[in-house]
């Protein structure tokens, strides 16, 4: 939903200052190539049909509009120490 918001808050302040200028929003490769997660697809293909959407509607009045799709990568985000349950408590311990 934070990409909606920010189009409905920003995209009318764009348009009011009438310089126009361009929205980027960033959705994922999984927004293009289904893989394991049909929510997390389905939420990030949203964000791709949406912008392709406001790109037509909002050409005319001088507002691009892109997004950006990053591809996989590779991390130890699930086995990270802080983002294990309780682990705030442990660094904050640390300190």
């Amino acid at each position: 939903m934070a990409v909606v918001w920010g189009i409905e808050i920003f995209g009318p302040l764009i348009e009011q200052h009438g310089e126009g200028g361009h929205i980027v929003s960033t959705a994922s490769m999984a927004g293009l190539l289904s893989s394991g997660s049909q929510p997390y697809n389905v939420s990030k293909y949203g964000v791709v049909a949406l912008s392709e959407g406001l790109r037509v509607e909002l050409a005319p009045r001088g507002i691009g509009v892109s997004v950006l799709c990053p591809g996989f990568v590779r991390t130890q985000i699930m086995t990270s120490l802080r983002n294990m349950p309780g682990a705030s408590n442990v660094q904050a311990k640390k300190l």
